[in-house]
C-alpha cells in the first residue's frame, strides 16, 4: 500500500472536534483541510491550514473552511507529518499514448516551477533515478519506492474504467518514508467503447510503439512489462488478453508481429 498519516473525515464540527481531541494524543499539532468533492486543490482556495495545536486553532480553522464557496460539507483531519522532499506523482489514461505517468516537485511548486516529467507507463527504476537526479537528487535513492507507488497508482485507473487521472500531491520523504500528503481522483465519467482500456488494447497499444519497444534488443524491458501487466491485470485477465494476442499478431506488420512473439514468449 501507499503510506498516509493518520487521519480523520469529519461531516461536522462536532465530529472535527472529537476527531481533533483523538488525533491530538499521538500528535503535537494536525493538519485541518477542506474535505469537498468540488474542491481540487485545497490549498489554492485556502483549504488547507497547518499547526492546529489548541481548540481555539481548530475553531479558526473551521471558520475559514466554511467561508470556501462549495455546496457539501465536510472536513478532513489528519498528523501533521515533519518536514521533507515533496513530490508531485500522478497517472493518467490517454485516449492515444495509453496510461501517462507525471513526476515533478511536488507542493505548490508543481504550478509555479512547471517541472514536471511525461512518460508512459511502465518504467523501469533506473528511468525513475534519472528523473528524479534532474528534479530532486536527494531522492535517487527512493526511485524503487517512487516506481511501486506509481504503478499502484496506476493499477488502480486501470481498475476504476471512470477514472481519467489519479494524482499524489504532495508525496513526501520524510525519516526516510514516502507518505502521500493528499491525493486527487479525476471521474471524468465512464468511457465510451471507443476510448475504454481493455487488457488487450492496452498491451497492444504499448506493443505498437516499435520506437520504444524494440524488445529484442532490449529484453529487460521486456521483462519490466510483463510484470506492470501482471499487476495492472491479475489472474484471468492477464491469461485471456495474452491469448488474445496470438489472433491479432497475425494481421499486423512484421515489425510488431516479432514484437508480440517477443511478448508471447516472455509472458507465456
Amino acid at each position: 500500500g501507499i503510506g498516509i498519516p493518520q487521519l480523520r473525515v469529519c461531516l461536522d464540527r462536532q465530529e472535527a472536534q472529537q476527531a481533533f481531541d483523538d488525533l491530538m494524543i499521538e500528535n503535537g499539532s494536525i493538519v485541518v483541510k477542506v474535505h469537498s468533492t468540488e474542491v481540487g486543490h485545497k490549498a489554492a482556495v485556502g483549504g488547507v491550514h497547518l499547526g492546529v495545536r489548541t481548540q481555539a486553532d481548530l475553531m479558526r480553522s473551521l471558520d475559514h473552511i466554511d467561508a470556501i464557496d462549495r455546496s457539501d460539507h465536510g472536513y478532513l483531519l489528519e498528523m501533521q507529518v515533519g518536514e521533507g522532499i515533496d513530490l508531485f506523482v500522478a497517472v493518467r489514461r490517454d485516449p492515444s499514448w495509453g496510461y501517462v505517468a507525471l513526476l515533478g516537485v511536488g507542493g505548490g511548486a508543481v504550478e509555479t516551477a512547471g517541472d514536471v516529467h511525461v512518460f508512459s507507463m511502465p518504467a523501469t527504476v533506473e528511468g525513475i533515478r534519472h528523473r528524479l537526479a534532474d528534479i530532486a537528487p536527494d531522492l535517487e535513492a527512493s526511485a524503487a519506492a517512487v516506481l511501486d507507488i506509481l504503478e499502484q497508482i496506476c493499477s488502480a485507473v486501470v481498475t476504476w474504467p471512470q477514472v481519467d487521472s489519479f494524482e499524489i500531491n504532495p508525496l513526501r520523504l520524510t525519516a526516510g518514508e514516502l507518505v502521500a500528503l493528499d491525493a486527487l481522483v479525476d471521474c471524468g465519467g465512464h468511457p465510451s467503447d471507443e476510448t475504454a482500456f481493455s487488457p488487450v488494447r492496452h498491451i497492444w497499444q504499448l506493443c505498437s510503439l516499435p520506437w520504444r519497444w524494440n524488445w529484442a534488443e532490449r529484453p529487460g524491458e521486456l521483462a519490466v512489462v510483463v510484470r506492470y501487466f501482471r499487476r495492472c491485470y491479475p489472474g484471468d485477465a492477464f491469461a485471456d488478453a495474452t491469448r488474445e494476442l496470438v489472433h491479432r499478431a497475425t494481421v499486423r506488420s512484421i515489425f510488431i508481429l516479432f514484437s508480440y512473439r517477443t511478448w508471447l514468449a516472455v509472458a507465456g
